[in-house]
């Protein structure tokens, strides 16, 4: 049996409307400027306070407050380290929960799920969501894939925030393995 792998990076989603990372800010500041957060707004506040903090930083480091992993990765070290500036960890644990809150909206927005409407034969009108380009036709080919003779395996890695992808699987019928078990590892 062969296997096929799949490596999704940042970019995968683009054409379903996820912002990449160095935009990912400047469409966050969007939804909050045009109150779109959906009851977060507190949130997104608090993450554009803590990329002003981040922007002191800047000034004796390279840090792109831009840039989403970079935020992220600073909020990380933040919290090993125990401060922020202007922030103890109690707040800096509150700025990375509302870090990832403004994640998952900033994607729940700008992700374009098509509505699909249908109607019965009886003339009642359906709604459905469909999968968002280009995940339609990757789920496809994963299909052809593994109904070749021999079926392959296939493996898809994804470095995305968004669930797009998976939504295209379960919409059609592709089974997902999410391997939580965990790996061992020889001592060096």
């Amino acid at each position: 049996m062969s296997s096929t792998v799949f490596i999704l990076g940042a970019g995968a989603s683009k054409d379903a409307g996820a912002p990449l990372m160095g935009e990912f800010f400047k469409v966050a500041e969007d939804f909050l400027d045009a109150d779109r957060t959906d009851g977060l707004e507190d949130d997104f506040i608090l993450i554009r306070k803590a990329r002003q903090a981040l922007a002191q930083v800047n000034s004796k480091s390279k840090l792109d407050i831009h840039n989403l992993e970079s935020v992220f990765t600073a909020l990380e070290a933040a919290e090993f380290l125990g401060k922020l500036p202007g922030n103890g960890l109690p707040k800096i644990q509150k700025t990375q929960r509302s870090f990832l809150n403004v994640i998952a909206r900033t994607f729940e927005l700008s992700l374009k799920f098509p509505i699909i409407n249908a109607r019965t034969n009886f003339g009642d009108q359906l709604h459905d969501v469909g999968i968002p380009e280009p995940y339609q036709n990757f789920a496809d080919l994963v299909k052809q894939l593994q109904g070749l003779t021999p079926p392959q395996t296939v493996s898809v890695i994804t470095f995305n925030y968004d669930l797009a992808c998976d939504f295209a699987f379960y919409k059609s019928k592709i089974p997902i393995d999410y391997v939580t078990t965990q790996v061992k590892t020889a001592a060096v």
